[in-house]
């Protein structure tokens, strides 16, 4: 079980759980009473040993005014990762906390065969090294590193060695890495089932093979969208 903590993604005009929360420190106690309901039985809770702690999801993702994941800065989020991993680690010292869900890193090959959007990813790509500076001086913790990939394969293998290679520059080559969004880009909206299983096969290989600890593939709705 991967839990993620904050909000996933939310379309709707008017924003609730992608807003900062306005008091950090009171937010990351309510995260640590999370972890104790489900871990150690607080408030007619559970002793399920979830280990996977993932503080919020893709709060780089900022396109125009397009914000659904994430209202605040990048810096803002920095801060939020600290105040939460910080607390989580020391009343839970077993699990492990980390982040951040990061959109991916197309703009080091490819682009996804959009150059329109090279800066929007490029932008990516400078938020993982500003994690990276942050978590690095604020000495806190993180003993995973998680990034999203909806690429092809040929691309994706650069994803993963450019995501190793800047953990190993900034300190942090022991960290896991988890792809813990994954699926590979098709042309097409709707690909056939067997087009689909080929791609993913031939993705959980590449995936063995290089910088990768753990995978989790979004989703499994099998023909709804070009996400499943």
């Amino acid at each position: 079980v991967y839990y993620r903590l904050g909000q996933t993604i939310e379309h709707g005009p008017k924003k609730y759980g992608v807003l900062p929360p306005k008091d950090f420190a009171k937010w990351a106690r309510i995260c640590e009473h999370v972890v104790r309901h489900y871990n150690e039985g607080w408030a007619d809770g559970y002793r399920w040993n979830i280990r996977y702690w993932e503080v919020w999801n893709e709060p780089e993702d900022v396109n125009g005014d397009r914000k659904v994941l994430w209202w605040g800065t990048f810096r803002q989020y920095c801060e939020l990762y600290e105040v939460t991993s910080k607390l989580l680690k020391e009343k839970h010292p077993n699990v492990k906390v980390g982040g951040y869900g990061g959109c991916g890193f197309y703009s080091v090959y490819g682009d996804m065969g959009h150059p329109e959007l090279h800066e929007r990813y490029e932008y990516f790509t400078k938020c993982f090294d500003e994690f990276l500076t942050f978590v690095r001086e604020r000495n806190c913790p993180l003993d995973f590193f998680s990034y999203h990939s909806y690429d092809s394969l040929d691309n994706f293998r650069h994803h993963m060695t450019y995501a190793k290679e800047r953990l190993v520059k900034y300190g942090f080559g022991d960290v896991e890495v988890s792809v813990n969004e994954w699926l590979p880009h098709s042309r097409s909206e709707r690909p056939s089932p067997a087009a689909r299983a080929s791609a993913i096969a031939e993705t959980l290989m590449a995936m063995q093979e290089g910088p990768v600890d753990s995978a989790m593939i979004y989703d499994g709705k099998c023909g709804i969208s070009a996400y499943s």
